[in-house]
């Protein structure tokens, strides 16, 4: 069934491939609404810290910055609690590895936000959505999986210039149970063609995978984060 968001319209086709990965009916964003308003500030605080610092912001760093802002919380109770509802995920020594759209650690994709640090996201698709969500220019610069050749795309007040011109994404599953970044985060690749992306899918039988159009990737860019970031 088709899906709308404020405005983002997703077809049947499309509808489908986000919710195969387990993504809610509203986006991300619905796994944060029903939290407790100071784990929902911890939340928002942990996102405002990876555009700030290019990377995770530590346990002292998000304290220091709730203190500013008045929420009044338990930094480590909280980021365990937007672990088990999968907004973050944590690596062994209860650090910050993700919070999706970004990743504490190097991966194929980047977005450097107009005045901040470049900051690695987990997958292209997320990447794509943080410039076109939060309405800022923005670029993003994805590496083809096997080549390394580069995809650049170029976002300024809403709208996207891919380069190149005939760039695809591949929007991928391998497991459809457990945390977003074991799940699919890995096969969400971009494409220097239409082409590229179907040899890759056919070299790698173990992602089920849709090959998306610039258009269809910006649509569920947007619908999978509007209103988290």
């Amino acid at each position: 069934m088709a899906r709308t968001r404020d405005g983002v319209r997703l077809d049947d086709r499309l509808a489908e491939v986000v919710a195969s990965v387990g993504i809610p009916p509203g986006g991300l964003v619905e796994r944060r609404e029903p939290l407790d308003e100071p784990i929902a500030a911890l939340h928002r605080l942990v996102l405002d810290g990876f555009l700030a610092l290019g990377g995770p912001p530590d346990r002292s760093w998000l304290a220091d910055a709730a203190g500013r802002a008045g929420v009044a919380v338990d930094v480590g109770t909280g980021l365990e609690r937007l672990a088990e509802v999968d907004l973050i995920g944590l690596d062994d020594r209860a650090a910050i590895a993700a919070a999706y759209p970004f990743s504490g650690v190097t991966t194929r994709h980047w977005v450097t936000l107009d005045g901040c640090p470049t900051v690695a996201t987990m997958c292209v698709i997320d990447a794509i959505a943080i410039p076109l969500v939060t309405g800022r220019i923005g670029l993003v610069v994805s590496e083809e999986p096997g080549s390394g050749l580069p995809v650049r795309i170029a976002v300024v007040e809403g709208e996207a210039r891919w380069d190149p011109p005939e760039a695809v994404t591949v929007f991928g599953v391998t497991r459809t149970s457990g945390p977003l970044a074991a799940s699919c985060c890995s096969t969400m690749d971009a494409f220097t063609s239409r082409g590229a992306a179907e040899r890759h899918l056919a070299e790698h039988p173990e992602i089920d995978g849709e090959i998306l159009d610039q258009a269809e990737s910006e649509a569920v860019a947007h619908f999978i984060f509007d209103g988290l970031l």
